[in-house]
């Protein structure tokens, strides 16, 4: 079993919340989100795949693609003990306004 810490940076879970009430698609993304967020802490991964630029643009950021021009963004804060921070999921025209 992996020690990760997972924390929600503060509207990351009214932004879930509003996503999944804004469409289906919408929806589908927030399930995506909130299942990496679990199966991170639960196997150290996301399961979900980067976005194809953004990773490296700033230390220890990681952008996931959700689909349908969705993102998840996360913040790994250390490596020892692992800490995640849940920083963005929304839009990817929204995340890159971040």
């Amino acid at each position: 079993m992996n020690n990760i810490e997972i924390v929600l940076f503060k509207d990351f879970q009214k932004a879930a919340q509003s996503l999944s009430k804004a469409s289906k698609i919408g929806k589908d993304a927030a399930t995506k989100a909130l299942a990496a967020c679990t199966r991170m802490k639960l196997e150290g991964e996301s399961g979900l795949p980067f976005t194809h630029h953004g990773e490296s643009r700033m230390d220890g950021i990681e952008k996931y693609d959700l689909g349908q021009g969705y993102r998840l963004v996360t913040l790994r804060v250390s490596s020892d003990p692992a800490v995640v921070v849940m920083l963005y999921v929304g839009s990817h025209a929204d995340a890159d306004a971040c």
